[in-house]
């Protein structure tokens, strides 16, 4: 089990305590029936006295407390068998990156881009880490330790704060990261990579950054089709008399407003909203 600094200190601590009681303590022991794949961070052993301890922060959630509740109900019908729960202090949450770090370190990896392609990624790759931590801490729970950029992105899409496209494409990108930064060799990066890269950066650090469904809601609030609008129909000319509400096709609209996103994104949204009402909708009355 990955912990933060704090829980590993609790722990050791805690196993010095056990150790000096006369207790033997083993570390992440999987338990026998009826706990069989539980996996305790640390079990204490004394004589026929069987001591499960888990370390876990003093903000845990209430499913927590309830799972280790069941867990020493259970345990309490075998004679000699406890467990021990002991919390620490939650270190305090990381502050997100500024922004203007990611406009600085696009820039900086712009100019070094001719001379060294690598160095335009690391730096890039900073900066999109940047912006990607930035929207992290708009999901409103606090980060208390650093987690790596790829389980991130796809942690970013579980919450809906990018879509699949956008993490797999930024997921290719950290890759390349990872090998130049660990001295391995990667496939080389083309500028269109590294412009969108620095593109995305950006635009997330501004709050620019859009998903399918936050186009999709976006023109659906902004627009509607012609005959939702009520708008006159010429049968024989076989066209709607749009007046100045339109027409407006999907695709334009959405590039204009959200410039910033991926090809595939916009051909997505498209072919959603034209599957509605067309390719060619009316501005909504009053815009």
């Amino acid at each position: 089990m990955r912990k933060q600094s704090a829980a590993l200190r609790t722990l050791d601590r805690v196993r010095s305590q056990y150790e000096h009681e006369g207790y033997s303590v083993t570390l992440n022991e999987r338990l026998p029936e009826p706990l069989d794949g539980f996996l305790a961070d640390a079990v204490a052993r004394r004589g026929a006295e069987t001591v499960i301890i888990e370390i876990r922060s003093s903000d845990m959630s209430d499913a927590t407390r309830n799972r280790f509740g069941r867990l020493g109900e259970i345990l309490s019908a075998n004679k000699g068998w406890r467990i021990d729960l002991v919390t620490f202090e939650p270190e305090a949450p990381l502050p997100p990156p500024e922004g203007g770090d990611v406009v600085r370190r696009i820039e900086e990896a712009r100019r070094v881009a001719d001379l060294s392609m690598d160095a335009a990624v690391m730096l890039t790759g900073s900066a999109v880490e940047g912006a990607l931590r930035q929207l992290d801490a708009r999901r409103g729970r606090p980060q208390r330790r650093l987690s790596a950029p790829r389980r991130l992105i796809r942690e970013l899409v579980i919450d809906g704060l990018l879509s699949e496209a956008q993490a797999d494409r930024l997921d290719k990108f950290a890759q390349i990261r990872n090998y130049i930064g660990h001295g391995l060799r990667s496939r080389p990066v083309d500028q269109d990579e590294l412009d969108w890269a620095a593109r995305f950066a950006l635009a997330a650090t501004r709050g620019q950054v859009a998903t399918i469904e936050n186009m999709i809601e976006w023109f659906r609030e902004n627009y509607e089709p012609p005959d939702v609008a009520c708008l006159p129909y010429d049968s024989e000319e076989g066209k709607y008399i749009w007046f100045d509400r339109g027409p407006h096709d999907v695709e334009d609209v959405l590039w204009e407003e959200f410039e910033h996103a991926l090809e595939s994104d916009i051909t997505e949204a498209t072919e959603t909203l034209a599957s509605e009402g067309g390719r060619d909708w009316a501005k909504r009355d009053g815009l």
